[in-house]
């Protein structure tokens, strides 16, 4: 069978060319998939990546509106593009991330960006082994992908080919239907791979290389009127630390990576199905321990989600949501009478 899905829309997947340009359209999806081996389909071209559960389910499944920090941060991957114009590699190559050599001792920990071309979606190109099987009154799922890393581009970030590996088991009970099946499920998965970066300032496109891995276990619930889920998900190196210095939409917007950091984080959710009624009520908790390992970048996060769903049918319902959020950034600012490290020297010479 075949897949094609293009996006139409003012969004991460459609916003941030090399300049930070719009573009009116951006292919998603572009997959076959071969069914002629019992117990390993096969599937070649652009699609979604085997992962995290809320990121790897279907949208019209998805029972809120936002991603939570952990997933959005370590695992909708930024790519990045072009050069700082302040203090940067000016080798404008696909894929440069540039730094300058602004921090002593062999270089900084993170890097500053002066645009991004890519947003990874959850999706890269590449080929997957999969399929599903029943046993016991267990249905058992397992993934086996090689991806070129680079999400919805075709090149120039990775170093190297990324490694996707998944595994399900679910224990079904009888009730509800296709996505919405009843049933107990627990999941592993991880994803591995290298990224290039460029911390010179020598107008030559030298990048360096770092890991960039992540991984998850969790579990979800789903009988009766109840949804119950939880997952706890790592991220090691390659780690987004947001834009730095919003300038209003003008000129190209600084986004900056902790390249070997080092994050976690978990999120708990229960949902709730009104009897007799189209109603649903949510409740979501989720925290996102960023660059623990790592002085003046560490910062946590901490989300409460609140949510009411109206069912219209399978394939349209309304959905409202309250969040109430806290970010907190949990090292102190270095003074004048503190010596130097390597990312406090960045902090003050390049952002």
């Amino acid at each position: 069978n075949y897949f094609i899905l293009a996006e139409f829309g003012q969004n991460a997947i459609t916003d941030g060319g090399i300049y930070g340009e719009k573009q009116a359209v951006k292919l998603t999806d572009a997959s076959v998939t071969l069914n002629n081996i019992d117990g390993a389909r096969i599937r070649m071209g652009l699609f979604k990546t085997p992962g995290p559960e809320e990121v790897f389910q279907g949208i019209f499944t998805f029972d809120y509106i936002n991603f939570t920090d952990v997933s959005n941060q370590i695992m909708l991957e930024r790519f990045t593009a072009g050069v700082n114009p302040t203090c940067g590699d000016t080798a404008t190559v696909p894929g440069n991330t540039t730094t300058p050599g602004c921090a002593s001792g062999g270089g900084p920990l993170f890097a500053n960006e002066a645009s991004w071309d890519s947003f990874g979606a959850a999706r890269d190109i590449g080929i997957q082994v999969f399929d599903s099987f029943k046993s016991g009154g267990w249905d058992h799922s397992y993934a086996v992908m090689i991806g070129n890393g680079n999400g919805l581009d075709t090149g120039g970030h990775a170093d190297g080919e990324d490694t996707y590996l998944y595994w399900s088991s679910e224990k079904l009970i009888s009730g509800g239907v296709g996505p919405w099946a009843h049933g107990l499920k627990m999941f592993a998965w991880s994803h591995n791979g290298k990224r290039k970066v460029d911390l010179s300032d020598d107008n030559t496109a030298n990048a360096e290389v770092y890991d960039r891995n992540r991984a998850g276990v969790g579990a979800r619930y789903r009988g009766g009127n109840w949804r119950i889920a939880g997952e706890y998900m790592t991220g090691e190196g390659m780690i987004f630390q947001g834009p730095e210095k919003p300038n209003m939409g003008i000129g190209a917007l600084p986004q900056t990576q902790d390249l070997d950091g080092e994050s976690d984080g978990y999120y708990l959710d229960v949902g709730y199905y009104i009897p007799n009624t189209k109603w649903e009520l949510d409740v979501r908790y989720d925290v996102y321990n960023r660059s623990t390992t790592h002085d003046l970048l560490t910062a946590e996060f901490n989300t409460l989600t609140l949510g009411v769903q109206y069912h219209l049918n399978r394939k349209a319902k309304l959905t409202l949501n309250y969040a109430t959020r806290d970010a907190k950034a949990l090292d102190p600012i270095s003074t004048a009478s503190t010596p130097l490290t390597k990312q406090t020297n960045g902090l003050q010479n390049c952002l």
